[in-house]
């Protein structure tokens, strides 16, 4: 696993990374699907709303992006087709997470 030193004793691998980067992206997701129900809401929002809105975009690309790597590299992985992994639970879940 490649790790980088990020300060002093402090070190982060890759997955430990990507983890963070998901965890933030489903929250902005989470937090821009609550707010944008509410309605009425004071004008000083709309800002973080853009925000969120954009994060939510990228978060979208990225899943998806994330998923069709997946299918791709399931054949490589021990698993007998592409359309195996996609009819799996863990499939499935990621791809109801890329479309939402």
């Amino acid at each position: 696993v490649k790790t980088y030193p990020v300060t002093g004793d402090f070190v982060v691998d890759l997955a430990d990374a990507w983890f963070i980067l998901s965890v933030l992206l489903v929250a902005a997701s989470s937090l821009f699907f609550i707010l944008g129900t509410l309605r009425n809401l004071p004008s000083r929002l709309d800002e973080l709303l853009f925000v969120l809105a954009v994060l939510d975009v990228i978060a979208t690309v990225t899943f998806s992006v994330e998923y069709i790597y997946r299918i791709r590299a399931a054949s490589s992985v021990g698993l007998s087709s592409p359309l195996r992994y996609m009819v799996s639970g863990f499939g499935i879940i990621d791809g109801l997470c890329a479309l939402i």
